[in-house]
């Protein structure tokens, strides 16, 4: 149960993901993963499966928030500038997807999405 939650969440992700790829913002591999999630090998795996893009967590996952706020306030204070950041956020190892599972997450996006597709209106009526 609890893999199909992560799975699902991962599926929502390439959905957000497939609408940046669509209004051409490139998104660069690879895919920088940050939060509590990105301390679990087994959610970074999951991650690169289902967007079939290599993941990378940051080494300090948990803290990304404050790291954020940080940085946003060094740019600021113009002690650094937006393009300093990425060196100077640590990184764990890339996680490779397995190009084998690709065409088993391809299908069940496609449901995902027609699932989505065909209960719109429930949500509708759920969310007033």
């Amino acid at each position: 149960m609890f893999r199909a939650i992560l799975e699902g969440i991962a599926l929502h992700k390439r959905w957000m993901m497939e609408g940046f790829t669509n209004s051409h913002v490139p998104i660069t591999e690879p895919v920088r993963f940050v939060g509590g999630g990105a301390s679990s090998t087994l959610w970074c795996q999951i991650m690169a499966d289902v967007l079939q893009k290599q993941i990378q967590p940051v080494k300090y996952a948990k803290d990304s928030g404050a790291i954020g706020a940080a940085i946003i306030a060094a740019v600021g204070l113009d002690v650094i500038t937006f393009k300093d950041v990425k060196a100077l956020i640590p990184v764990q190892d890339i996680v490779q997807p397995r190009k084998e599972l690709a065409p088993v997450y391809d299908k069940l996006y496609a449901v995902f999405r027609k699932y989505y597709d065909k209960n719109k209106e429930f949500y509708k009526q759920l969310n007033g």
